[in-house]
């Protein structure tokens, strides 16, 4: 064989080992943004929800957290307490808890509504599609 013919072919190779290597690539790629679009759609899809909240059917003692716990770690939260108290907010470790619990003590006999309102965030930028209502009652006076 001439040494042009050889040439020619090592060319021609190196030219079809090219175009596998280009569509090799070009097809990752495409996987990679099809699967980051599908995440994406997901996590967008999903909304963030209450999973628990402190069982109110007994009385509270004024001095008590209402403790309400999410799908998903969160982290903003907005919140209210009525008849309006100062009250601390403390989040959990994981950021899935929400701790409420008065500054001094709730009042005697009362009946709160906490509301955990529309728009609380979780990490992933999920929401809370609406507001969602803890009522708690707390416990009589008992004397010293």
């Amino acid at each position: 064989m001439k040494k042009s013919t050889i040439i020619l072919l090592i060319f021609l190779i190196l030219v079809v080992i090219l175009i596998l290597v280009l569509q090799i690539l070009s097809g990752k790629q495409s996987n990679n943004t099809g699967a980051k679009q599908a995440a994406s759609e997901i996590s967008s899809n999903q909304t963030l929800k209450v999973s628990s909240s402190t069982n109110i059917s007994q009385l509270l003692g004024v001095t008590e957290a209402v403790i309400v716990t999410f799908s998903k770690p969160t982290s903003t939260f907005l919140y209210s307490v009525s008849p309006e108290e100062e009250s601390n907010l403390v989040s959990g470790i994981d950021s899935l808890s929400l701790r409420v619990e008065p500054k001094q003590a709730w009042r005697f006999n009362t009946e709160y509504s906490l509301t955990i309102k529309q728009g609380t965030v979780s990490i992933d930028g999920s929401r809370l599609n609406e507001n969602y209502f803890v009522k708690f009652k707390t416990k009589p006076y008992s004397g010293i």
